[in-house]
Order: structure tokens, then sequence, then C-alpha cells
């Protein structure tokens, strides 16, 4: 059921959601919002990690420490080795990086066709500005 708590903020009380505009969060099952402010709180909370998940990805600190991303991360490293794919250094921290950002494509997160090997330098030179694939 789906309960419109003012304009632009929507509760699915059946699938444990809550909608403002275009954010979309799970609740994990605790109080339901019944008010705009109360709703907007549950957002705000999950970027925080309090008491909601976000659907469909994870904060910025939890995907780089979750199981999949770090096990994803490592298999990579193994497939290519531990050697950057644009200035071929072999020396220093390694990142493994995402060739589409996730800022800009999030549901290419955990994709392992869209990873490739960078020194820190070249990581952080890059950042989400070029997804050009150095493979």
């Amino acid at each position: 059921m789906r309960k419109i708590l003012a304009a632009g903020v929507a509760l699915g009380e059946d699938t444990g959601t809550v909608a403002i505009g275009a954010k979309l969060a799970a609740l994990r099952g605790d109080d339901l919002p019944t008010s705009r402010a109360a709703a907007m709180q549950y957002l705000s909370d999950a970027y925080e990690g309090s008491r909601l998940v976000r659907r469909g990805g994870h904060t910025r600190k939890g995907f780089y420490e979750s199981r999949e991303w770090l096990t994803l991360r490592y298999f990579t490293l193994k497939r290519f080795g531990r050697k950057c794919m644009l200035c071929h250094t072999l020396d220093g921290e390694m990142h493994v990086d995402h060739i589409r950002p996730r800022s800009k494509f999030p549901a290419l997160e955990l994709d392992p066709e869209n990873l490739q090997v960078l020194c820190k330098a070249c990581n952080l030179g890059k950042s989400n500005l070029d997804d050009e694939d150095f493979r």
C-alpha cells in the first residue's frame, strides 16, 4: 500500500520504502515515518548508514568495505597483475579503478569488465572526469 505523506513524499508500507522525489530508500522495519520531516530524516540517515540501507547501491565508504567489492578487487588484481595500465609503473599503491565512474554509472560498480588497475597517482588524476579504457 502506498501512502502519500505530502507533495512528492510517498511511503510504501508494504514494500518498506520511502521516497522523496527520485530518492528512494529501504526501511529497516522499525518506525515508519508519518510526516514529510520524518521521511526526510529517514533518507538523510540512509546516507549515514544508521536506520536505512540505500537501495541500488552502497554509501561510498560502505561500498569499498563491502565483501562484494573486496572480492572483485582481489580477482581484478589477480587477473591483470600489479602494474598500472596507464603509466606501466610497478611501484607504489595500486588502485582498482572503475573505467566508467561509479558516480555516473552506479549500475556498473560491480561489473568486472568495468575495472582496470591504475597506480594511485593515475587514478586520482583521472578521477571521474575520464572513462577511457587503458587495458
